[in-house]
């Protein structure tokens, strides 16, 4: 788990996103800076974004989009709540730079599939960057490498990690 926060560590300060495949497996790639939207993505229903979510963006975040992602988003949770503190924990999932509708509304679909519909909101608390994944590319991956790597993930982030550790750098 070291090893992993310091490669992540360097690639980040290296100008490289870091991803961790659902069954642990590290993929390196240059940052890329907009995510391509479907005709589909486009006419996505919106929700407004909770007061809590809305802190959570910077001013330049397109908030129509952005309300469209929480939309697609928020209906993978029981309650608002718990998309709220899914949120929290991985903002990324809900920017519509970084994501889509169709990618959360797709991995969600199969990960029901796969584990049922508890087990699958279960997942997306621990893991809610599961929901910007490929749907594609994720049905290759079983659910149980799925709950596996959701668990690694939440035991991982709740780690009280020193802060010299937990703070990534950032070089010039």
């Amino acid at each position: 788990m070291k090893a992993l926060l310091i490669a992540s560590t360097l690639c980040l300060a290296q100008g490289f996103h870091v991803g961790v495949h659902p069954t642990g497996a590290v993929s390196r790639a240059r940052s890329v800076s907009m995510r391509s939207w479907t005709a589909a993505d486009m006419q996505f229903a919106s929700l407004p974004l909770p007061e809590e979510v809305e802190s959570l963006l910077s001013a330049d975040t397109d908030r129509k989009t952005t309300s469209q992602m929480w939309a697609a988003f928020s209906k993978c949770y029981e309650t608002e709540d718990e998309a709220v503190e899914a949120a929290k924990r991985n903002t990324g999932t809900i920017l519509p730079y970084l994501n889509s509708p169709s990618n959360i509304i797709g991995s969600y679909a199969y990960i029901v599939e796969e584990l049922g519909l508890e087990q699958a909101r279960e997942v997306c608390k621990q893991n809610p960057g599961v929901l910007q994944c490929d749907p594609r590319a994720l049905r290759q991956t079983s659910g149980e490498e799925i709950a596996r790597a959701a668990k690694v993930v939440d035991n991982f982030e709740r780690l009280k990690l020193p802060p010299a550790v937990s703070a990534a750098p950032r070089l010039p």
